[in-house]
């Protein structure tokens, strides 16, 4: 997983070239970054938006992806995420 202030890329590290895949392109600055590798789910926080979103990427490599807004009010500036995916409801 690369990611710059407002974009997330996946990239397989063990592959020889040099491809990367483009998740998706954010409308604010991603601040912070989490993935539950048990559900194949990255967290992010927006801190220009003030949100925390879910992008939800489909384990079977057909390249499905859903994106969601979690959190998007009360927050002043999120910078950090965490996740415990063993628990879905923590």
């Amino acid at each position: 997983m690369l990611f710059s202030a407002r974009c997330v890329c996946r990239k397989n590290l063990s592959a020889d070239d040099s491809a990367s895949t483009l998740l998706f392109v954010g409308t604010g600055l991603i601040t912070g970054l989490a993935f539950d590798w048990i559900h194949n789910n990255l967290y992010w926080a927006d801190g220009t938006n003030h949100h925390i979103e879910v992008l939800g990427i489909a384990a079977d490599g057909s390249g499905h992806r859903w994106k969601h807004t979690l959190i998007s009010t009360g927050l002043e500036e999120p910078h950090a995420v965490a996740v415990d995916p063993r628990d879905r409801h923590r």
